[in-house]
């Protein structure tokens, strides 16, 4: 028969072994953690370097919509402006709340840096707005002219002739765009990782470049926009058409 002693050391002994046991399964634990971890980072190519001109281009994108939107909401601001200044007194009166209504807001997005989808907002209210002054001239005094509110012309969506400073702003975007693009799609091609990594944005990048048509090709933006840009949940944007 085992004596006290005895049974206290291999008691002890046991224990050791259990403790050693479950440490030995942690550390596998750990590696299988740590294997995985680095293969999703190699995968993903989270510390590519290519990531970091692809996050690149997508800040720039993101600085080029915001800066283009703030220049047309300013443009909007000016013609009602103008609008307020041409027109004789009695249909001021009539108008002139549809027009402060608005500039008050279009200050208020450029001074409190609203986020883009408020400011898209806004000139789609352009054009809203708009038309209810073209009701109320026709209404109080339709010897006036009419008021013509619009962003994009028609001459430049229909035959690409640009008459307007819309046009030009649009012109330039597309400009800026089509050469920030095509800089990473070469970049992306003549990497050494796979094409699969970025399919979807060389696909859209593609697709924008090649398209002639653009009323079709202002959808396009608006796609890269929804799926690219203004990530956070505020600014989840809608397919819109600027024309």
């Amino acid at each position: 028969m085992p004596s006290k002693a005895t049974a206290i050391q291999t008691a002890f002994t046991e224990d050791i072994i259990v403790s050693s046991k479950r440490t030995t399964l942690k550390l596998i634990l750990c590696t299988i953690v740590i294997c995985c971890l680095n293969q999703q980072v190699s995968s993903t190519g989270i510390k590519d370097e290519r990531n970091v001109q692809v996050q690149e281009f997508i800040d720039s994108m993101e600085s080029l919509v915001l800066n283009t939107t703030n220049k047309a909401l300013m443009k909007t601001r000016n013609i009602f402006q103008n609008f307020s200044q041409q027109i004789d007194a009695n249909l001021t009166v009539a108008v002139e709340p549809l027009i402060s209504d608005y500039i008050t807001k279009v200050n208020e997005a450029l001074e409190c840096n609203y986020n883009y989808t408020e400011k898209r907002k806004l000139l789609q209210l352009f054009r809203h707005e708009g038309q209810e002054m073209e009701k109320l001239r026709s209404l109080h005094n339709p010897q006036e002219p009419a008021f013509r509110v619009q962003l994009i012309s028609k001459e430049f969506i229909n035959e690409s002739r640009n008459l307007t400073d819309f046009d030009n702003l649009y012109l330039k975007f597309m400009q800026e765009f089509q050469k920030a693009s095509g800089v990473l799609t070469a970049a992306l091609l003549n990497s050494k990782e796979k094409e699969e990594n970025y399919f979807e944005l060389l696909t859209l990048l593609g697709d924008i470049n090649n398209e002639r048509n653009l009323k079709e090709k202002d959808k396009l933006y608006d796609e890269f926009i929804e799926t690219f840009l203004f990530k956070s949940e505020q600014d989840r944007v809608e397919t819109r058409d600027l024309s």
